[in-house]
């Protein structure tokens, strides 16, 4: 997958463009914490359906008056991990190996700060 820009007519921020976009518009999911961790976000997001609870991870980009994002979901093994501790406690068990090895990740480095 690819970037998606769109312009950012009120100049919101990065976080706020997030919630926007992965808070208010799908149907399939809510956020149930998020942060923003230098330009990439993170969140614990609660599937409408099922009740379980994923990592997303989005890198964000804003140039030119223009707000662009590549999100994916911790199944996707994303090689970002400095997602808050908090959220990552948030999660539901999963046996998807790359989501546990994206969640391990974090825990380490989240440790050795």
């Amino acid at each position: 997958m690819g970037w998606t820009y769109f312009y950012n007519h009120d100049r919101a921020n990065r976080i706020e463009l997030c919630r926007r976009e992965f808070g208010n518009k799908p149907s399939w999911a809510t956020i149930v914490k998020d942060a923003i961790i230098g330009t990439t976000y993170y969140a614990a997001m609660k599937s409408t359906k099922t009740g379980e609870v994923w990592g997303l991870v989005v890198l964000t980009d804003m140039a030119d008056g223009e707000f662009g994002y590549k999100d994916m979901s911790e199944d996707m093994m994303p090689y970002y991990f400095d997602c808050p501790v908090g959220i990552i406690k948030l999660l539901s068990p999963t046996d998807n190996q790359y989501a546990n090895e994206w969640r391990q990740h974090c825990l380490r480095k989240a440790g050795a700060k």
